[in-house]
């Protein structure tokens, strides 16, 4: 891979190159930004641009050629494209609440939550399959990587379950509140009707009705009527 360090560009240039970038990055992590601006990471010298970026788990600084790292993106984001599948509308709506599931706890934890490749794309991982796309933390999907087995890796994993688990929860709570509103509104009706099916039917109501009736005094957090059998 050519690199201005391979290219002989002087210590004290890169220096001053990788201060700048790694000053760069942590405003970005302390934004919460996913992405530096196109072209904010690069430096010329004798008429050759160069792109810094981290690598290894140390996380040094590299400066690989730009035209070279351009081909080599390009080159991934074909990949990409290629490694997609059709999905179903029910694999749509997961692969949507993944994104929003991601939002939701960036939101709710303070901190910024991924959406990251279970089996990476460079391993052979589809990029758009809801089930290959998993939950994680900023730190952990950088360490991680197009890893595919070790510490990390695992670490990704348990991320996952947890975050999954975390994001149903809150789901269930936001659809609760609003579910329980719905009924609140709606119970004063239904009990009004409940007299009228009980003049119709010539007694009280059947267990049926008496059963769906504690179903929503049980969403409302009304205390349940006790079943009866009326026709004996």
């Amino acid at each position: 891979m050519p690199s201005a360090r391979k290219a002989g560009v002087p210590p004290e240039v890169l220096q001053e190159w990788e201060a700048d970038f790694r000053k760069k990055k942590a405003e970005q992590a302390k934004s919460g930004g996913k992405k530096l601006p196109p072209g904010s990471v690069q430096y010329t010298h004798d008429g050759v641009t160069y792109t810094a970026k981290y690598v290894g788990k140390n996380r040094s600084v590299n400066f690989p050629e730009a035209a070279y790292e351009a081909r080599v993106e390009g080159s991934r984001s074909r990949k990409g494209e290629q490694q997609k599948i059709k999905l179903s509308e029910a694999e749509q709506l997961l692969q949507q609440y993944r994104y929003e599931d991601a939002k939701m706890l960036s939101e709710y934890m303070g901190q910024p939550i991924d959406v990251d490749h279970n089996i990476p794309i460079a391993k052979g991982g589809f990029s758009n399959d809801p089930n290959n796309l998993g939950l994680t933390t900023r730190e952990t999907n950088l360490a991680k990587s197009d890893k595919l087995g070790g510490s990390d890796y695992n670490r990704a994993l348990g991320e996952h379950r947890y975050l999954s688990e975390l994001a149903n929860k809150l789901r269930f709570e936001k659809g609760a509140i609003h579910y329980g509103k719905a009924l609140s509104a709606l119970i004063p009706d239904a009990l009004e009707i409940i007299p009228m099916v009980d003049e119709i039917i010539g007694g009280p109501i059947d267990k049926t009705v008496q059963r769906g009736v504690n179903v929503v005094r049980g969403a409302i957090g009304l205390p349940l009527n006790p079943i009866k059998n009326n026709y004996e």
